[in-house]
């Protein structure tokens, strides 16, 4: 014999039926397993990539802070400064670079190994 449902009355009501929308979240990942590795290997090389961006900015703007900290003259703290960004603007945008170089890649390698 069948078993009688009830029909879903408050919160149960309002709740949408989870299944299908899990089951479309995890397509992607589901269909190749070797593309979604490949793209979040390439996810990863690119968050390491910038953590060491950033970790050698640090380094580099704390030199330049005690440079400036230290010297004689308001002239050459200027100088000091100008040199600072103009170096900083340079890293920036060649980082910038490099990651969008990466980022470019990560689709034609990921469908590659689909």
């Amino acid at each position: 014999m069948a078993k009688e449902t009830q029909p879903k009355t408050g919160k149960a009501a309002e709740r949408p039926d989870m299944g299908h929308a899990l089951a479309v979240a995890f397509a992607p990942w589901s269909m190749g397993t070797r593309m979604a590795s490949t793209w979040l290997e390439g996810a990863a090389r690119m968050n390491a990539e910038w953590a060491r961006f950033v970790a050698d900015r640090l380094e580099t703007d704390a030199e330049a802070h005690h440079q400036i900290a230290i010297c004689g003259s308001p002239i050459e703290a200027q100088s000091l400064y100008a040199q600072f960004l103009q170096r900083s603007v340079q890293d920036y945008m060649t980082e910038t670079s490099r990651l969008s170089q990466m980022a470019l890649r990560l689709v034609p390698d990921a469908k590659a190994k689909a």
